[in-house]
């Protein structure tokens, strides 16, 4: 009796082995064409995704917009800097600063040439009274365009 139960016990642990990377394997695929129906029914491309964004900005939704950036981010409608960007955005209008700031420095880790997402952060250290953060930044942002309009409280420090 007890030799059964032992054959019967490695029976199920054998078999839980095999099975588990098979269901695994499955499960990723099973997302894969999830992903793609949604997509395909939805249409859901950067322009719509980007209207729906603004539309959510305009009315002051940020935590939907938030939701609606973090869910999408998963399936990388739009570049991620653009993404990063946009939710740090949303989290500075909620005055969470140390969350938009890393936001901020995960987006210029993917686009470290993109005035815009600088001089936003330079804007939210002047903002926040850290000068010479905001002083730097600018520095970067002169050094990379020299047309760019630099707030004048800083013109004389550059």
């Amino acid at each position: 009796m007890n030799n059964n139960i032992l054959l019967f016990r490695s029976y199920i642990v054998i078999s839980l082995l095999l099975l588990l990377p098979l269901s695994m394997y499955l499960t990723l695929e099973l997302w894969q064409i999830f992903q793609f129906i949604l997509f395909k029914q939805i249409n859901l491309d950067k322009n719509n995704y980007l209207r729906i964004l603004n539309v959510y900005i305009d009315r002051k939704k940020w935590l939907l917009c938030i939701s609606f950036l973090e869910v999408s981010s998963l399936f990388n409608v739009i570049a991620m800097d653009i993404n990063l960007m946009y939710l740090a955005y949303c989290y500075r209008n909620l005055n969470y600063y140390n969350i938009a700031e890393y936001y901020y420095l995960k987006a210029i880790f993917y686009s470290p040439c993109n005035i815009i997402i600088l001089s936003n952060l330079a804007s939210m250290y002047n903002l926040l009274g850290r000068k010479n953060d905001a002083i730097n930044l600018y520095r970067q942002i002169y050094s990379l365009d020299s047309s760019y309009s630099i707030p004048e409280n800083y013109i004389s420090d550059l």
